[in-house]
């Protein structure tokens, strides 16, 4: 068994027994029997798997530079520590399979490594070629642009040469317009001139021509002729066909024994008509008794309308109130608006059953009356208001007749009645012989008259008292101006042409009533144009009355009846200027667009306008809209 075992070793080492060290440390091993053992299988595949395994991570993470940096020497160190370090340890390794195995694992990983860095440089070639093709692409479309650009330059360059001639010639139609505009403003200045000059012309010679006599654009109608001298026999001054009609129904009306009511404005001639009804009327033999009601005192309505006993009250004789004194005839109860309650309700069964009781009487007094009341006032509103009884009411109003205001009667009645109080008044005064100058007639027919017949009369008979001469002139009359259009046209530098254009629109709507189609008929203008004028002397009255919208209607309407309806377009205008949909960031910006939504508004208005927006933004520096 000695003899076999150095032989065993040799051939299980896989070494030929040529190799001197082996031989020498065999004879070692004999002489000192101290035999190497061979490496158990499993360790040796174990390590040698091992081995491997290293190999093949170090040569698959390795650079190219660094590949064998580790690898040569683990290999070497590994045959040194089998071949030198386990035979002096008495083992022996079996080195021939270990290295055919490390060197197929080191081959095999080397030709792994080769085949995936082929495949990623043919992936990255693909890459590359693709990113090079979205360049070339690129490029050629930014050299077609470059090309686009280079002939737009190249156009744009025989533009600007051609258009230096263009350029001198508007540079010289420039200059021409400018003189030419220069030359149509000082023109124009000159003839504003003229035209001033011959309006004073014309104010200065109708001051001393006399008025004359209208002419008869048609030829009246027997009939419409007979109706005429028919109402100037009961003092009723008129060719106005509305009127005319009016007397027709208070003709039919008065042979019937209905109370009448009388609507319309101070002035209107009321009571003119009330006496009209009387003389129709069967009871025209009868009395005729006139109270005014807003005269009498509260306290003493019931004494004055159904008379006393003596002895009612301290100091009381026996009196016949106004109710029996009419007995028979007509009551014309003026101002019938202002009567108190307790004595409504009295009034109405009067007209219900014709009975009352004398103040301090218990006995019932009966009277056949017929009732004529009239009223300014709005009776419906009163009743809303809940001071006037509606059964009252609705028991005056069987016949109700609507008198229109001198403004809007024809202008030939205005005419007309100034020479007829001209001719009363003169006649009073002794001095029958004075007339109207032509431009006191345009006066008289160009006002408004707020307080109607009543204040026509009033100013004749001052005319009458003051004038000088046998004419009475524009300024004999002494018809107030309105204070708005002097007050705008001075702070505003309007001259007297522009001043005189807005007198005449705003006296032409008050004629109308503020309806803007009827005065634009009127005018001659369109709807649009007199919109624009009332919007203009709308501003203008805002900012003199620091924006109260309740003053400057009651400014431009003249009259407290057509307060509401002014107040109400004020209110539109004012709301409209800075309109809650657009949001503006400063005055500047909010008047800019003011010039382009009312363009046809008059220039001499937009300084009220600016005003206006100004003052809206100072009062709230947040509003922007």
């Amino acid at each position: 068994a000695e003899e076999g075992a150095p032989s065993q070793t040799l051939r299980g080492a896989g070494l030929s027994s040529t190799v001197p060290v082996l031989h020498a440390k065999l004879t070692q091993a004999v002489l000192s029997h101290a035999w190497l053992l061979v490496v158990p299988l499993l360790w040796a595949i174990v390590l040698t798997m091992l081995a491997a395994v290293w190999l093949a991570y170090e040569s698959l993470r390795s650079q190219r530079t660094s590949r064998f940096r580790w690898v040569v020497p683990g290999i070497l160190l590994f045959g040194l520590a089998g071949l030198g370090w386990l035979p002096q340890a008495g083992w022996a390794w079996p080195m021939g399979g270990t290295i055919l195995s490390l060197s197929l694992t080191t081959a095999a990983s080397l030709l792994w490594r080769m085949l995936h860095n082929q495949a990623g440089l043919e992936s990255r070639i693909q890459e590359v070629q693709r990113t090079l093709a979205r360049l070339q692409d690129d490029l050629r479309g930014k050299q077609q642009c470059v090309r686009d650009l280079e002939l737009k330059l190249a156009r744009a360059r025989s533009a600007v040469q051609a258009s230096d001639s263009v350029i001198s010639e508007l540079q010289e139609s420039q200059e021409t317009i400018l003189r030419q505009l220069r030359d149509s403003e000082s023109a124009v200045d000159s003839t504003r001139d003229r035209i001033h000059h011959l309006q004073h012309e014309l104010a200065s010679l109708r001051q001393h021509v006399p008025a004359a006599l209208p002419s008869m654009a048609v030829t009246e109608t027997s009939g419409c002729q007979a109706l005429i001298q028919e109402c100037e026999g009961f003092n009723i001054l008129t060719k106005d066909p509305h009127l005319l009609d009016l007397f027709e129904r208070l003709k039919r009306a008065a042979v019937t024994h209905s109370p009448i009511l009388l609507l319309g404005e101070t002035g209107t001639g009321k009571e003119v008509f009330a006496r009209a009804a009387h003389a129709l009327s069967p009871r025209r033999l009868g009395p005729f008794v006139s109270v005014n009601m807003a005269a009498i005192r509260p306290e003493l309505f019931e004494g004055e309308l159904f008379g006393h006993v003596k002895g009612a009250f301290t100091g009381a004789v026996g009196r016949v109130g106004l109710l029996q004194a009419a007995n028979g005839g007509t009551l014309f109860l003026d101002e019938v608006g202002e009567l108190p309650a307790d004595v409504q309700a009295k009034l109405l069964r009067v007209l219900e059953d014709g009975v009352f009781y004398r103040v301090g009487e218990s006995r019932e007094t009966r009277v056949n009356v017929r009732i004529v009341a009239a009223t300014n006032r709005n009776l419906e509103m009163e009743i809303e208001a809940g001071r006037y009884r509606e059964d009252l009411y609705y028991r005056l109003r069987s016949i109700v007749l609507t008198l229109p205001p001198l403004r809007e009667r024809i202008p030939e009645d205005r005419r007309i009645l100034a020479r007829a109080f001209l001719a009363m008044v003169g006649t009073q005064q002794g001095r029958d012989a004075l007339g109207f100058s032509q431009g006191a007639m345009d006066a008289i027919v160009a006002y408004h008259w707020p307080g109607n017949v009543r204040e026509l009369r009033q100013t004749i008979g001052q005319a009458v008292a003051l004038t000088v001469g046998n004419l009475i002139t524009e300024d004999d009359l002494r018809l107030p101006t309105p204070q708005l259009t002097m007050k705008i046209g001075r702070a505003h530098g309007q001259n007297d042409l522009d001043r005189h254009e807005d007198l005449m629109v705003l006296q032409c709507l008050r004629r109308h009533r503020f309806d803007m189609q009827g005065t634009a008929r009127e005018l001659g203008w369109d709807r649009s144009t007199v919109t624009q004028r009332l919007k203009g002397l709308g501003f203008q009255a805002l900012v003199e009355h620091r924006h109260d919208v309740s003053a400057a209607a009651r400014e431009l309407a003249g009259e407290e009846a057509l307060v509401r309806v002014v107040e109400a377009r004020l209110r539109e205008y004012a709301k409209n200027i800075l309109p809650s949909s657009k949001t503006y960031d400063s005055a500047e910006q909010a008047i800019a667009d003011c010039r382009k939504r009312f363009r046809n508004l008059p220039e001499r208005h937009f300084p009220a306008v600016e005003r206006f927006i100004h003052e809206r933004f100072s009062a709230a520096p947040s509003q922007a809209s």
